[in-house]
Order: C-alpha cells, then sequence, then structure tokens
C-alpha cells in the first residue's frame, strides 16, 4: 500500500486449509512475485510473517529462505538481522512465546526494509517478554529511522523509477549495455509525456532483462571471473 515511506506492506502470513502449500510464509512469498514491479521502491514489509529459516523443509509453494532471497535480491533487508548480525534461524532474541509461555519461543515477526533505510540510519528493538506476555503471546517491534534521502515512491515517474534501477546495476553492466540503457532512460521520459500502456509494459520488461543479466554478472565477479 502507499505510504509515507514510499511502499509500505503490513504482513499477517495466515493457515491455507484448502491449499497447505500456499500457508504462512507461501503466502508471503507469492505476493513478492505478484507485487514484483514495486520492489524497487523505498519500501518496508513488517508484521507476522509467522516463518523462520528453521522450517524451510516444510511443504510450501515458497520457503522463507526464498522469500530472504527475493528480498535480498531486490537491496531489501532485515532490520534485526543486519543491526544485529545475525543469521536467519540463527536468533537468540524471540518475538513470539506460544501459548504465552516463555519455554516456547520463536522469531517469526520482521521488517524488511530497503537499503535506502540503513544508510539513513534505524534502530530496531524488541520488546520483553515478562513486559508483554500478560498482553499478547508476540512482543512489539519498536523502530526508529529516517527517511531516506533517495526517497522513491508510488507517485514518482516512469523515469524516475528507471534511473533509481540503473544506479543499482554494476559498473560493468552499464559500460556493456550503455546504450540499451540510454534507450530505457530517453523512453521512459516519453512515456511521462504520452502515457502509452503497451510503451511502459515493454520497457519494464527490458528493464527487468537487464537487472537478470547484472545478477548474473554480479555471480561472475563474484566466483573470480
Amino acid at each position: 500500500m502507499r505510504g509515507q515511506f514510499g511502499a509500505e506492506f503490513s504482513v499477517w502470513a495466515m493457515d491455507n486449509k484448502v491449499n497447505p502449500e500456499a500457508r504462512y510464509i507461501a503466502q508471503v512469498w507469492l505476493a513478492l512475485r505478484y507485487y514484483s514491479r514495486l520492489l524497487n521502491l523505498s519500501s518496508i514489509f513488517i508484521g507476522d510473517f509467522n516463518s523462520n529459516q528453521i522450517w524451510d523443509e516444510k511443504e510450501r509453494l515458497g520457503n522463507h529462505t526464498d522469500v530472504v532471497e527475493i528480498f535480498r535480491n531486490n537491496n531489501i533487508l532485515s532490520m534485526y538481522h543486519e543491526q544485529n548480525r545475525v543469521a536467519h534461524g540463527q536468533e537468540e532474541e524471540h518475538t513470539f512465546h506460544m501459548y504465552r509461555k516463555v519455554e516456547k519461543p520463536y522469531h517469526i515477526d520482521y521488517c524488511f526494509a530497503s537499503a535506502d533505510f540503513f544508510n539513513a540510519g534505524f534502530d530496531i528493538q524488541l520488546g520483553k517478554p515478562n513486559e508483554w506476555l500478560e498482553h499478547s503471546d508476540h512482543v512489539p517491534m519498536i523502530i526508529q529511522t529516517s527517511r531516506p534521502t533517495n526517497y522513491l515512491n508510488l507517485n514518482n515517474s516512469l523515469f524516475d523509477n528507471i534511473t533509481h534501477k540503473i544506479n543499482q546495476l554494476n559498473s560493468l553492466t552499464i559500460e556493456k549495455f550503455a546504450t540499451t540503457i540510454e534507450k530505457l532512460k530517453t523512453k521512459s521520459s516519453n512515456f511521462d509525456v504520452t502515457e502509452q500502456k503497451e510503451e511502459k509494459t515493454e520497457i519494464l520488461n527490458a528493464m527487468d532483462r537487464l537487472l537478470e543479466i547484472d545478477k548474473h554478472i554480479n555471480e561472475l565477479i563474484k566466483n573470480g571471473y
């Protein structure tokens, strides 16, 4: 949904008795695929994901690690895990206590945010179980952050969105595909005047292909090629 931070998504992943493979974290996975073209905005995804990497082996359309990877590929990271330098599935603090029992703790609530917010500065703290379990089986997640300087929201033009994505590309990709990039900039700028729907689809598809190429180039560089 549109918000003061660009795109804000409130998450409450639930059971699905009709299609068990599409329940809990699989719902988030499906939603991210549906809203994939909003992931380049300055975004926050926060709420009860009902998920942790420790349950990756369960039969799902997409598991916790798959969701984290989609976020990471779009420069969206978990604030808690980045601040505390802890891997998913290895959390020492917990956000949920089943039946409000301290001996049944799990970490299933998250705030994933665009890298823009990390650059702007933030702080995330979890409530203490002994202070909250009489009120809820979840503890609050308290986040302080500033709006990023390179804020991009749903009201930005297509040119702004394309430029934002281009700025995330590897320098080698920019060098090798300079002509394609200039065409995308020109076409997106023209679209903001003409607003031809077919033209927008063509531009976004071309940008998606370029991002996919950039991903492979980054992998080659990482592996020393």
